[in-house]
């Protein structure tokens, strides 16, 4: 680094608020160059012709990366805990985990992936505020141990693109409602997607029985547990109940 009469200091809006680094003293090429995801940034230096002046180099694609330019959200907004839950996107992350993910805001959408550039919630359950807008003209391969099933496997005409279990439980109940829902759709017993769809409510609904009464598999459903079913929907009308019963009657 050649010599100049200001020190390497470089202030960066965070979280926390501002930052103030000393990378002449402090950087140790901690930081993945974010354009090629493959270099180091090497020590900091000037760069008499760069309006920023204090420059961060990457030893792989050679892309300067400005100090003292606004940072980009995706890095000071960084949220390494989370991970893409667009099943398409391939991209690894600087800490290993999939997608890049950063803080965009605290509405319907709080979070973006940097890769695929989809936008979700995240701490939502299920995929359907970004389903449509990251995927709309592509379809999920069909993946049995997936969490989201893309009805476009198996219907080619149909509104109703996906079917989400991460929300069902207990775990080995869950893996019954693949298995019987697989079985519908491999038979091809209904002409619409949106019969599949309506079976799960009530599948859904009954694990959450099984799960507070702590049943282990499925020869241990007793009575009591269809029981407390019929209590969780005292508030349906008569037709709802006789219509979930008999879902309940086809899954076992």
């Amino acid at each position: 680094m050649r010599k100049h009469k200001y020190p390497a200091i470089s202030v960066h809006e965070t979280l926390g608020g501002q930052l103030e680094v000393n990378w002449k003293k402090e950087y140790n090429n901690e930081f993945s160059c974010p354009y090629c995801n493959l270099g180091r940034l090497s020590n900091a230096f000037y760069n008499s012709k760069n309006i920023c002046r204090l420059v961060l180099r990457c030893d792989s694609c050679r892309t300067d990366v400005c100090l003292t330019d606004s940072v980009h959200a995706r890095i000071y907004r960084y949220r390494p805990n989370i991970e893409c839950p667009n099943p398409l996107c391939t991209e690894i992350g600087h800490d290993g985990q999939k997608g890049w993910i950063y803080h965009i805001g605290n509405g319907s959408s709080d979070s973006k992936c940097y890769f695929c550039r989809i936008t979700f919630k995240s701490d939502a359950i299920g995929s359907q505020s970004w389903i449509a807008k990251s995927i709309k003209n592509d379809i999920l391969p069909f993946d049995f141990d997936r969490d989201t099933w893309d009805l476009k496997n198996f219907f080619e005409n149909t509104c109703q693109r996906n079917i989400y279990f991460k929300d069902i439980s207990p775990e080995w109940y869950c893996l019954e409602v693949k298995k019987y829902l697989y079985h519908l759709l491999k038979l091809k017993i209904y002409s619409s997607s949106a019969c599949i769809s309506k079976k799960l409510p009530v599948l859904r609904q009954f694990g959450k029985i099984l799960k507070i009464d702590e049943v282990e598999d499925y020869k241990s459903i007793t009575r009591k547990s269809i029981l407390s079913f019929l209590d969780s929907c005292k508030g349906n009308k008569n037709v709802t109940i006789n219509r979930k019963l008999s879902d309940l009657k086809y899954f076992f």
